[in-house]
Order: C-alpha cells, then sequence, then structure tokens
C-alpha cells in the first residue's frame, strides 16, 4: 500500500509541473499574465526569431482586422 501511495504522490507531482508548463494556454489568466509564462519558458534564440518573423494580417470576426509582426 505504502508503494501504491508513493507512486500515486510522484504522479501527482509530475502532473503539476506538466499543467504549469502550459498555463500560458489558459484563457482565464489575463493577457499579461499569460505573455509573462510564455516568455518565461522561451529561449533567448526563441525571442530572437521573433524579430525576424514577417507579418500576417488576422481578420477579425466584426470584419476589422489586424497586422502583426513587421509593419
Amino acid at each position: 500500500m505504502k508503494k501504491v501511495l508513493t507512486i500515486v504522490a510522484a504522479a501527482f507531482v509530475v502532473m503539476a509541473f506538466t499543467l504549469k508548463d502550459n498555463d500560458y494556454k489558459n484563457p482565464n489568466l489575463p493577457v499579461d499574465e499569460r505573455v509573462r509564462l510564455l516568455l518565461k519558458q522561451m529561449t533567448l534564440e526563441e525571442k530572437i526569431a521573433q524579430f525576424y518573423t514577417p507579418s500576417a494580417e488576422m481578420e477579425l470576426g466584426d470584419g476589422k482586422s489586424f497586422t502583426v509582426g513587421w509593419a
């Protein structure tokens, strides 16, 4: 029984760390918190690569659009 409880406890610890890595996808968190969590996970190379990503125009549901990236 003790061995089973140890395995279950270890599984919960692993799950807790795994869920933390994807918190930036949680729509219930404020945007600034989600951005902070995502930037915390990104490597320096990934952050630098964002500067070289070409722009893309995104359509919004109300017929408006906005440009992301190089403008």
